[in-house]
């Protein structure tokens, strides 16, 4: 799951990946936010133990993060041409 930490709606990526990994407990959740890290640590986060990547976004840094969570969980990622 890749989420925004402030999402529209009164949910934030928090609440959606509690949800989610309730339906799926191996569930990987990989964070972003435009907001510094200091405010998210605020809402009580402890970002060692989350996968969390600053917005901008740098792709390479997103594709580095995601394949780290997905070998984490035992997969491997396919580079987007090579399927």
């Amino acid at each position: 799951l890749y989420t925004d930490v402030v999402m529209a709606g009164g949910m934030n990526g928090f609440e959606l990946a509690s949800r989610a990994t309730i339906l799926n407990p191996h569930l990987k959740v990989l964070y972003t936010s435009g907001y510094a890290e200091e405010m998210v640590r605020k809402e009580g986060v402890d970002m060692s133990k989350i996968a969390w990547i600053q917005k901008p976004v740098d792709i390479d840094e997103l594709e580095d993060k995601i394949t780290g969570l997905l070998d984490s969980f035992g997969l491997e990622a396919t580079p987007a041409g090579d399927e």
